[in-house]
């Protein structure tokens, strides 16, 4: 599992940092453990995973998986120069979180697609993060009340559309959201949004060529990694789209 989970605030007095991870860590595999503590009680992460983790005298930056040039050293410095616009530059799945210590400041966002997940709870003025939902329920003082709206959600939809999950006061970041907290305040924002052409100048038959080629590329290189490519037997477009040149390249 690569991941990121933390918080960012005071602990209760009787719980100890490390015990807290733990507890948070309870059910991986032992030894997927990376601990940086920020300004004592101000922050604290843990890493699940081999993702990298990066601290100085003014930043703390995790992540769930390492960035272009695997140097979360150029991400902090792009941080300083830009602020949160740094994030637009981050390519690939990723879960973030970054500690400003001078502004005792928590930025967490997530890659555009939301491939990797992040899912928040405040509690006391203490922010709880984490990349499963599992971990979050081990946190001091976290209520596992179940939302009635969540339930509905699920027996109307199959699901839970984000920001919800099952459980009341905890969200789930939404693809290329970016969240902060700085002086009491959470502040909302995406870094980035699909473009939209409201026209279609190329025609038809370009675009389906197009997309022929393309497809067999993209399901090719998702074999070629040593990935599983996998599909629902409806027997739909999703499905058939996916198997169809798989099944090709493949024999």
């Amino acid at each position: 599992m690569k991941g990121i989970y933390g918080w960012f605030g005071a602990l209760p007095e009787s719980a100890s940092p490390e015990a807290v991870l733990d507890v948070m860590l309870a059910g991986h595999r032992a030894g997927e453990r990376v601990v940086r503590v920020a300004d004592g009680a101000a922050g604290v992460f843990g890493h699940a995973g081999a993702g990298p983790t990066y601290a100085d005298a003014e930043l703390v930056v995790s992540c769930s998986d390492a960035p272009a040039g695997g140097d979360l050293a150029a991400v902090a410095d792009a941080y300083r120069r830009d602020g949160d616009g740094f994030l637009e530059r981050l390519q690939g799945p990723f879960a973030l979180a970054l500690i400003d210590r001078p502004r005792r400041r928590l930025l967490l966002a997530v890659d555009r697609p939301g491939i990797r997940p992040l899912y928040v709870v405040e509690i006391d003025g203490t922010v709880f993060f984490a990349s499963r939902l599992e971990m979050l329920r081990r946190v001091p003082g976290f209520s596992a009340r179940v939302s009635d709206q969540a339930v509905f959600d699920y027996l109307y939809f199959h699901m839970i559309p984000s920001p919800r999950v099952i459980y009341e006061g905890v969200s789930k970041l939404l693809p290329a959201q970016a969240l902060s907290w700085e002086a009491g305040r959470r502040q909302d924002a995406f870094y980035w949004r699909m473009p939209y052409r409201d026209q279609n100048r190329t025609g038809f038959e370009s675009l389906r060529d197009e997309f022929r080629t393309l497809l067999p590329r993209v399901v090719g290189d998702a074999g070629a990694v040593g990935q599983q490519v996998g599909c629902f037997l409806s027997g739909g477009t999703d499905s058939s789209t996916v198997s169809g040149p798989w099944r090709h390249l493949r024999g």
